[in-house]
């Protein structure tokens, strides 16, 4: 079972951690995958700032998946690296869900008129 949970957190979070990859070295192939949001939706200010939240996410979002890593290698440090990762997980939910009711509250752009 640790195997598998292992590979779970390699793949998921690792699907994440390469659109963030995408996201970073270029940002407008992002938006045609639909990973970013498009330019004429949004205003600038978001745009800039998930540039930023992209590249940081580069640091931040690999302890998940390296967590499995350990896991699937019977490492006995891997649920103190798995409780540091999940910690970042949500603290980052959370920041971008307050970044976003916040934008919202200024009236800038974030997301096309159907969708905001």
């Amino acid at each position: 079972m640790q195997s598998i949970l292992g590979w779970v957190l390699i793949i998921f979070p690792g699907i994440l951690y390469i659109g963030q990859i995408i996201s970073s070295i270029n940002f407008s192939l992002a938006q045609k995958l639909g990973l970013q949001e498009n330019t004429d939706e949004t205003d600038h200010l978001l745009q800039r700032a998930e540039r930023y939240t992209a590249y940081w996410d580069l640091v931040t979002l690999l302890w998940l998946p390296f967590s499995g890593l350990l896991m699937i290698f019977d490492y006995s440090i891997w649920p103190i690296v798995g409780l540091f990762g999940g910690a970042i997980y949500i603290d980052t939910a959370g920041r971008e869900a307050m970044k976003i009711l916040s934008f919202k509250h200024e009236g800038i752009k974030v997301a096309p008129p159907k969708t905001a």
